[in-house]
């Protein structure tokens, strides 16, 4: 290509468009790149995951009935009322869901049975957009509290794991299970 017939201007002109083109394929291929990487992250976690749930479910399984679950999600909801912190949403009906797609696990505790007029959302395994371990909320301070307790949960079930706050009603908070849950609240490291 002869570049000699064009005008200072024209020839600047034709210099930025090629490096903003440059710039725009370089950061396709750096997305591309970062993707391909969280892909393949998500790949490893997903394969961890499965083997530590069917790790789980084989020890899970002697112990775990319908009513020892109900005791437990009983334990779970009393520990977050007891917590002083989460008063202002303890009045509401509210729900709590381990939720996954993809490998990517998050718990969402948010008021129920209408459209979410409050909802702290946990990244438990992080994606692109969300750091591993970080909660979103319109509440900063109930949403860091809430973090530990979260973790917890993940370590205790698998995800589809579903709980309402009426919960207590329905059975007895499991003693070890209350224990456990009002450690994580208060930023306890236990394991059960």
């Amino acid at each position: 290509m002869d570049l000699s017939g064009l005008s200072d201007d024209q020839l600047l002109q034709l210099i930025q468009s090629a490096m903003a083109e440059t710039k725009r394929r370089g950061e396709a291929i750096i997305y591309a790149a970062n993707q391909s990487v969280n892909d393949a992250a998500q790949e490893l976690r997903t394969k961890a995951a499965k083997a530590a749930a069917a790790g789980q479910t084989a020890t899970a399984s002697t112990r775990s009935t319908v009513d020892d679950l109900a005791a437990d999600k009983a334990a779970l909801v009393q520990a977050l009322l007891e917590a002083d912190w989460f008063v202002p949403y303890s009045q509401d009906q509210f729900s709590i869901n381990m939720w996954e797609k993809r490998g990517e696990v998050r718990i969402y505790i948010q008021k129920s049975f209408t459209a979410p007029s409050w909802e702290f959302a946990y990244f438990h395994t992080g994606n692109p957009w969300n750091y591993q371990g970080t909660i979103k909320s319109e509440d900063p301070l109930v949403a860091e509290r809430l973090i530990p307790f979260c973790q917890a949960i993940c370590d205790r079930h698998l995800p589809g794991f579903k709980c309402y706050s009426n919960a207590i009603k329905n059975s007895n908070p499991d003693p070890q299970a209350l224990a456990f849950y009002r450690q994580a609240i208060n930023k306890v490291k236990v394991s059960i």
